[in-house]
């Protein structure tokens, strides 16, 4: 038996799946930027010279990273909402255990579950990559119940467990 959802892509979900994509390459920048700080600092309680270079390297990099999570991405994601049309547009999203199929202002598309590579989920979204960096998303918010949100997350586990 097939589900059916359908919705809008708002600024707000596309961030959210934004988020969700870069939230491991950002754990990580954070994580760098951390030990590089603790670096200098163990650098500057040794009299090293470098150690204030490092400290300041690593506090740097966790405030551009802050920056951009906080100002840049969001600026970058309203901007490139406005510029995709297609994404104001209404979807329509219809599954089952063999294909996902979407409807949207360009057209139709049918894909069997065994052609992503990976999937994603977090409290807002799902993403399903066809690609490492090319994904579809699809919102929990448009999901009318949650045995529509397990269905779909079984369906979705044939491609794999969820990638972290």
């Amino acid at each position: 038996m097939a589900n059916t959802v359908s919705g809008r892509i708002t600024p707000t979900i596309y961030l959210q799946a934004q988020q969700l994509h870069r939230a491991r390459a950002v754990r990580i920048a954070y994580l760098c930027c951390a030990v590089l700080a603790l670096a200098g600092a163990v650098g500057i309680a040794l009299a090293y010279r470098w150690g204030l270079v490092v400290l300041a390297a690593g506090i740097g990099g966790l405030l551009g990273q802050w920056i951009a999570e906080k100002f840049y991405v969001p600026y970058k994601v309203n901007k490139l909402h406005g510029q995709y049309k297609d994404l104001s547009g209404a979807f329509t999203m219809t599954w089952d255990a063999q294909h996902l199929q979407g409807q949207g202002p360009s057209g139709r598309s049918q894909r069997p579950w065994a052609d992503y590579c990976k999937w994603k989920e977090d409290r807002h979204v799902f993403l399903l990559y066809i690609a490492d960096n090319l994904y579809e998303v699809m919102p929990k918010a448009w999901f009318a119940d949650t045995a529509a949100v397990d269905d779909f997350r079984q369906c979705a586990s044939q491609i794999g467990p969820p990638t972290p």
